[in-house]
């Protein structure tokens, strides 16, 4: 590796063990899904400010165009150029051409029809607003191998369609990271 690289590494490291501790204190508390879900949305979009130039932001809430309005999202990044629509608190609905992407958010994912569901769910945004960067993010998941099997079952329902709709990441925290490439290669690095 690059000495670069090396330093990202250990930036990547040091924030992992900062929510890893945020996430044990909070546990520690809090005993209400909900809540944990919603702290776990608001470290990781907190980490992630941190990263950003000026004119993005995040939060969560809903992207808006005049023929729909999409579900809530977990976290949203958009354009700061473009006025919110509505803002309350960390909630923004935000025009559709403000919008750059979205991460699903997920305490705990058991599953392959959990992971399936929070695909689904990413999938149909993109059909909504036709670009942008969708992510998983969760806290605490399956092995690598369901969550390969699920994305492939996800593909395999309607191949030229659903190819395009995959999240770009999925990450489950502490296990793996996965990026889908769309520069027609089969293996990926």
């Amino acid at each position: 590796t690059t000495k670069g690289s090396k330093a990202m590494e250990n930036v990547a490291e040091h924030y992992a063990r900062e929510l890893d501790a945020q996430f044990r204190t909070l546990n520690h508390f809090v005993n209400h899904a909900g809540e944990i879900g919603r702290a776990h949305e608001t470290f990781l979009r907190g980490i992630m400010e941190r990263f950003f130039s000026s004119d993005i932001r995040i939060s969560s809430g809903f992207v808006a165009h005049p023929e729909w309005t999409s579900p809530q999202q977990d976290i949203l990044i958009y354009e700061r150029k473009f006025n919110t629509l509505f803002e309350v608190g960390d909630c923004t609905v935000i025009d559709h051409n403000a919008f750059i992407g979205s991460i699903k958010v997920k305490t705990k994912i058991s599953s392959s029809n959990e992971i399936t569901d929070a695909i689904k769910k990413q999938a149909k945004l993109s059909l909504m607003t036709k670009s942008g960067i969708y992510a998983i993010y969760v806290w605490d998941g399956l092995s690598f191998d369901k969550a390969i099997e699920s994305l492939w079952k996800f593909v395999r329902e309607e191949p030229t369609k659903n190819y395009g709709l995959m999240p770009k990441v999925v990450y489950v925290r502490g296990k793996y990271f996965m990026m889908s490439r769309s520069d027609g290669k089969r293996n990926s690095s």
